[in-house]
């Protein structure tokens, strides 16, 4: 395995692109999945009501080893939803600009640690009206038409925002626009990949009329079945674009990440474009013993579920999210300290994915003409540049494709692991039936969890 100190000790070439035409290379991060600690992540957003990132957030995130950073980063999204549930209701701006309150975060993380690995959030279903790239769309006439109205579409979100428009895939210059956004992005230098929100959604038949369509999220707006069939084979192709532009099904090079949230069940079909990176969440109430719905059943169907991802699936890397995710309770993650510095992850949580963490041998080999470097791939750069091209200075490695979405710290992170010695171990009682798991790691760490009560335990090394 490549330690991280011969790993850093590689040189990370970014060629600045000048204005009279010049060559440009922009680094993609790969994620630093080395079990000498935990490989933590954090997914979500804070600002609005909450108040602005200060230092010592700053400071948390840079401790992730992943960073996707939500639509609720900075003040657009409390904003906006007083707005849109006021009576009556106010308009929404894309002068907001969401996007640039969730570079300007990734900017100041990598003052901090330039190899943290990120991402943002773009939904394939909604658009959002204070992202700035609401108004390319009000302006190219690229938003998805009721039919019955005249007006474009507005749906609702999962947090219950109202008003959200929907880009019209039918068109191509819609699809132009969000695939804009993306390789505009990648370009900064400062994001490795998306989170391509509804991934699989699309308009479907209306059952009560049969001479239209629907697209629907909590509410429906109506289009012709003309409209709906040209929006879904739109979104399909926009899907096929966006996962070539990450290479998902190149495993001999790090292309960036995408998170297409696929369906149960129809991960990784041909063609493969669900992405390179999914995650299960571990819901806190899953494993609270006090709780009407808990089992230690919950704990073997999730390590099934990973190991199902990985094998079966053949995606590169699993996010393995803590907290009460569920949009139905409104905001979906609940912290139990202030300012969002402390981990959604209880000790159940910690504890069920060391059971689960697995190590994978990622080999990259170097192209052509590169014989000390790994493979590199084209990119989006500006048009004033000459040649787009990026590249990942990094030799074969042993990595580690599952990462804990930790959603702020916590001393335990910073504690040694090291690889583990062998797979989960079973602890059976008396006669023989399934009560627990155990596991140990390099470091000396070991993990032992109760499936009778849902208590686990964690004895870090010294």
């Amino acid at each position: 395995m490549m330690c991280d100190a011969t790993r850093a000790a590689f040189v990370l070439l970014q060629l600045l692109c000048l204005s009279g035409g010049a060559t440009a290379f922009v680094v993609l991060q790969r994620p630093n999945t080395s079990l000498a600690t935990i490989p933590t992540a954090y997914f979500g957003g804070k600002g609005g009501k909450s108040g602005p990132r200060d230092d010592a957030n700053i400071a948390m995130l840079a401790k992730a080893r992943l960073i996707i950073l939500e639509k609720w980063e900075g003040p657009c999204w409390d904003g906006c939803l007083a707005n849109a549930t006021a009576e009556p209701p106010l308009p929404c701006s894309p002068s907001c600009d969401v996007e640039s309150h969730m570079l300007t975060t990734l900017r100041r993380v990598r003052a901090l640690n330039p190899r943290v690995t990120t991402m943002l959030y773009l939904n394939t279903l909604l658009l959002f009206p204070f992202y700035s790239l609401a108004e390319r769309y009000i302006e190219q006439g690229a938003l998805l038409i009721d039919s019955q109205t005249g007006k474009p579409v507005e749906l609702r979100n999962d947090d219950g925002m109202p008003g959200v428009l929907v880009p019209d895939f039918g068109q191509a210059a819609a699809r132009a626009l969000w695939m804009g956004e993306v390789e505009g992005w990648l370009a900064t230098g400062l994001v490795d990949g998306i989170f391509a929100d509804k991934w699989p959604d699309q308009a479907h038949a209306n059952h009560t009329d049969n001479s239209s369509w629907l697209v629907c999220n909590h509410v429906c707006g109506t289009v012709t079945a003309e409209q709906g069939a040209a929006f879904n084979a739109g979104k399909m192709t926009l899907r096929q674009d966006v996962s070539d532009l990450f290479k998902v099904n190149d495993d001999s090079s790090f292309n960036g990440l995408l998170y297409g949230d696929g369906c149960d069940g129809c991960y990784r079909k041909s063609p493969r474009i669900d992405g390179n990176l999914v995650g299960p969440w571990l819901k806190n109430w899953q494993f609270v013993p006090t709780h009407e719905r808990t089992t230690g059943q919950n704990v073997l169907n999730l390590m099934a579920q990973t190991r199902q991802m990985l094998h079966e699936y053949n995606y590169s890397y699993v996010y393995i999210g803590c907290g009460d995710h569920n949009p139905s309770e409104g905001k979906p993650f609940k912290h139990t300290c202030a300012d969002d510095l402390c981990t959604d992850c209880t000790p159940q949580g910690i504890a069920i994915f060391l059971l689960l963490v697995e190590e994978g041998v990622c080999e990259f080999q170097p192209p052509p003409g590169l014989a000390s470097s790994p493979a590199g791939r084209r990119a989006p750069m500006p048009p004033r540049c000459a040649l787009q091209f990026v590249v990942q200075l990094m030799m074969p490695f042993v990595c580690v494709p599952v990462v804990l979405g930790t959603n702020g710290w916590d001393p335990a992170f910073e504690k040694s692991l090291g690889a583990p010695l062998g797979p989960a171990v079973n602890v059976t009682n008396n006669v023989g039936e399934l009560v627990g798991l155990t596991r140990e790691f390099a470091s000396g760490t070991r993990v032992a969890f109760n499936l009778s009560n849902n208590s686990a335990v964690v004895e870090w090394a010294e």
